[in-house]
């Protein structure tokens, strides 16, 4: 966050978020030098050195340069006190620029806390060595928490038919200061990267032989914890879905309750098709030991195949074939409609043999 300056001549540090102890990490300092250029400042900044302290260079020097666009001279830091002075001079000025950015420090994370920033600007000038407005430092902040290993969702066993697709493990980890994962089979690296903290990590499983495989994710952040995990991998042997034989149904048109079920069982279950001659007339997913029903009340007098193909996961297929039988009713009138339906017949009929007697007399 870049905090907006109240008016010229205000000094500013970006807001690192949230930290752990252990880490390392950068601010950078900013000034609104309204419609001058600076060309030199001094600034002090407070902090608490039981929390976080500015780090050192290999040669004890503070670790503090000057950005792209700003500049630095000298820089000195008190890390038992909590006291840092750093100061610039450019003679041609940088600017003008409603934030400039001057410097950037570093800092190393130490003791768990709030620690207040104070920012006090002792002088910033101009080329011409005027004063720019009225100097003031907007004060900041950063809490740094205390350092924990990443935290992983587990998995469950993973379980899947020799030859079918779309596997795969998910891991979700959690951390503060994410760094690097790897992945490994058997022991072995298949896999690493760079993490973001609640983004899956996800590796695809698919085309392993039929074993049992154990698969671990080892993860790390920036202040040195880690943390693992491991997952089983059990691919089966590729077997057929078994599925019932259905009786073949005969009724008479207008009975109800006519109903062919088949019952399919299979580790992996996926999808099913009944079909009546080349239409489909049903289609889903079906469950491993639950009904597959398919009503047949409604058919008209005639003789009629009916086919179901239940698949797995592996893309096993099995099938039945029932032959459902519907006959004219002995008693007509038990079946609603069925004078009016054998009315329309004859009446169809007589008007199709009246055609072709006159035909033949022509």
């Amino acid at each position: 966050m870049i905090m907006t300056a109240d008016g010229p001549g205000d000094v500013w540090m970006n807001d690192p978020g949230t930290l752990e102890i252990g880490k390392e990490f950068t601010t950078n300092v900013y000034t609104n030098t309204g419609d001058e250029k600076c060309a030199a400042y001094g600034i002090t900044i407070l902090f608490d050195p039981t929390i976080v302290q500015v780090k050192l260079k290999e040669d004890d020097s503070v670790d503090v340069t000057a950005s792209p666009d700003g500049f630095y001279a000298a820089g000195n830091v008190d890390n038992i006190n909590g006291i840092l002075n750093i100061a610039g001079f450019d003679a041609s000025g940088k600017g003008p620029s409603p934030e400039l950015h001057l410097v950037i420090i570093a800092w190393i994370c130490i003791g768990e806390g709030d620690c207040l920033i104070d920012i006090t600007v002792n002088s910033l000038v101009n080329a011409a060595t005027a004063t720019i407005g009225t100097p003031e430092g907007v004060d900041s902040d950063f809490i740094v928490a205390e350092s924990a290993a990443p935290e992983i969702t587990s998995p469950s066993t993973i379980s899947y038919e020799f030859g079918s697709s779309g596997n795969s493990i998910s891991w979700n980890v959690i951390d503060a200061s994410p760094k690097n994962y790897t992945i490994k089979k058997d022991g072995t690296p298949i896999d690493n990267g760079s993490y973001t903290s609640t983004a899956p990590i996800s590796i695809n499983i698919d085309g392993l032989l039929v074993d049992t495989y154990s698969y671990s994710l080892e993860v790390d952040d920036d202040v040195g914890n880690s943390n693992s995990d491991s997952v089983s991998v059990n691919v089966l042997p590729s077997i057929n879905p078994e599925l019932s034989d259905a009786p073949n149904i005969k009724f008479e048109l207008g009975k109800t309750g006519n109903i062919i079920t088949w019952t399919a069982t299979d580790s992996f279950p996926n999808a099913y098709t009944i079909k009546r001659g080349n239409s489909i007339v049903d289609s889903g997913d079906w469950t491993s030991g639950d009904p597959i029903t398919y009503p047949v009340d409604d058919l008209l007098v005639g003789t009629y195949t009916i086919v179901i193909e239940v698949s797995d996961k592996a893309g096993n297929i099995v099938s039945d074939t029932v032959t459902v039988e519907v006959t004219a009713p002995s008693n007509p009138n038990s079946v609603p409609g069925y004078d009016l339906f054998m009315m329309i017949l004859v009446i169809g009929i007589s008007i199709f043999g009246i055609g072709i007697y006159k035909r033949k007399k022509l």
